[in-house]
């Protein structure tokens, strides 16, 4: 499917983001990266499901043991790692036999202690959102189907969701905001809503695309400054409104729409083919770079010395690629084939 080609370009350059903002402080890189996959989480799963949740032949514990097949080896994977890490340095002791529990059950976004919710590799966090997201997304996506019935209670509902964000970023403390608007996955719900809007709204532009072929040059021009503008406001913005996802939101549900749309996304730098192949490889990126970058530094602290950043960022991001790719040949695909089967019929 084109679309989901696209949007895989759009991964990689995400995840790339998120991989800048831990190796080299490019610290709007993380907070941009999770925002987009938050939106594309509702994105691809509205896309994916929206007529089977709608019909009568969903199933929801056929819907969830997906999800947890595809989240939890992984999780457990990339644990293991760090784990035996900390046993060989010393670092485990019984202060963390707690966080090691609430972690392995993905559970730790619920906890506002940073030792708890950025524990052993710190970025499973967003894990911990994505479940509670996904296992809430089919009521979510009747209710919201409900309520797009009538433009008067889509008015009320979005002004609604807005108001309550902006007041509760205003009612918070510098202090406070990294884990109520940043971690908690309560407060995520808006960005994975949005993303389910955005899919609303592409499905009904999708049936104009032989209209919106006559203004592609300009969509596309859209396209390309919306990615301009989202990289722009994550360099220049202080941390406390970096935290902030209504300022990166609209660009990119605005992003997302136009580069599923054929005459728009299609034949631009998204359909790169080393892009598409690579964006596929996006979550286990995430997963495993966390890991890479502890035994990195651990190594270069312990055996090489050398911290010149531009020298091992490459290597690591190389190191990380390489491993992700064969962790997805070698132990996700085959634990997926076991636990769902090729047909998903588990």
């Amino acid at each position: 499917m084109k679309t989901i080609q696209e949007i895989s370009s759009l991964r990689f350059l995400f995840i790339i983001a998120i991989f800048l903002h831990h190796t080299v402080s490019y610290t709007g890189g993380g907070y941009l990266g999770v925002e987009f996959f938050f939106i594309l989480g509702g994105f691809v799963m509205t896309l994916g499901y929206k007529d089977r949740i709608l019909g009568s032949d969903f199933s929801y514990k056929s819907f969830i043991f997906k999800r947890i097949a595809k989240y939890y080896p992984l999780h457990w994977l990339c644990l293991a790692a760090i784990l035996i890490l900390l046993l060989f340095t010393g670092e485990f002791g019984k202060d963390k036999i707690g966080p090691l529990m609430v972690n392995a059950a993905l559970l730790q976004s619920w906890v506002p202690l940073k030792t708890v919710y950025f524990s052993f590799n710190a970025p499973s966090w967003y894990l911990s959102d994505m479940l509670f997201l996904v296992g809430v997304f089919p009521f979510l996506l009747k209710g919201i189907t409900a309520i797009l019935k009538t433009k008067r209670r889509a008015a009320v509902f979005l002004t609604s969701l807005f108001t309550a964000y902006i007041a509760l970023f205003i009612m918070l403390q510098d202090d406070q905001r990294h884990f109520w608007l940043y971690i908690n996955p309560l407060v995520r719900l808006m960005d994975y809503i949005l993303g389910i809007l955005s899919a609303f709204l592409f499905l009904s532009l999708k049936g104009r695309e032989m209209a919106l072929a006559s203004s592609a040059v300009s969509l596309k021009i859209l396209m390309y400054g919306c990615l301009g503008l989202l990289i722009y406001l994550s360099i220049v913005l202080p941390p406390r409104y970096l935290m902030c996802s209504l300022i990166f939101a609209p660009l990119v549900s605005a992003l997302l729409i136009l580069v599923s749309l054929e005459p728009v996304g299609g034949k631009s730098v998204f359909s790169w083919k080393p892009m598409v192949f690579l964006g596929g490889f996006s979550f286990e990126i995430y997963m495993i770079h966390g890991v890479c970058l502890r035994y990195f530094d651990f190594i270069k602290n312990n055996f090489i010395g050398v911290d010149d950043k531009l020298l091992y960022v490459p290597v690591y991001l190389i190191l990380t690629v390489l491993l992700a790719i064969a962790c997805r040949k070698l132990f996700v695909e085959p634990v997926s084939r076991y636990l769902i089967g090729t047909d998903g019929s588990r």
